[in-house]
């Protein structure tokens, strides 16, 4: 069965944005445009950059370099787990060995 699609109307620092979304994506994408909207008001609030479209773009690039840390952090995770994980088997190798 196909996804109904909706038109949901987002609103970035007082100007609203229509999008179209799965209804079953509507409350991700109300999650996101709260998310993205409090990052756009820090970087306007912070004064350093004017325009929308450079504090759209700033916080663009906030948000990739968030995610980018974040996949980084999770790569090492895995593998740190990994290791462990073959150390572990080591040793219940070693143990059945021996039995």
């Amino acid at each position: 069965m196909k996804s109904e699609n909706i038109t949901v109307k987002v609103k970035l620092l007082g100007k609203e944005y229509p999008v179209s979304c799965s209804r079953s994506e509507e409350g991700a994408l109300l999650q996101a445009s709260r998310y993205l909207e409090d990052k756009m008001r820090e970087i306007r609030n912070a004064g350093k950059t004017i325009g929308l479209d450079r504090i759209a773009i700033m916080a663009a690039l906030n948000l990739a370099h968030e995610f980018i840390k974040l996949q980084d952090e999770m790569e090492e995770e895995h593998d740190s787990s990994h290791k462990k994980l073959e150390t572990l088997m080591e040793k219940v190798d070693t143990v059945l060995d021996d039995v």
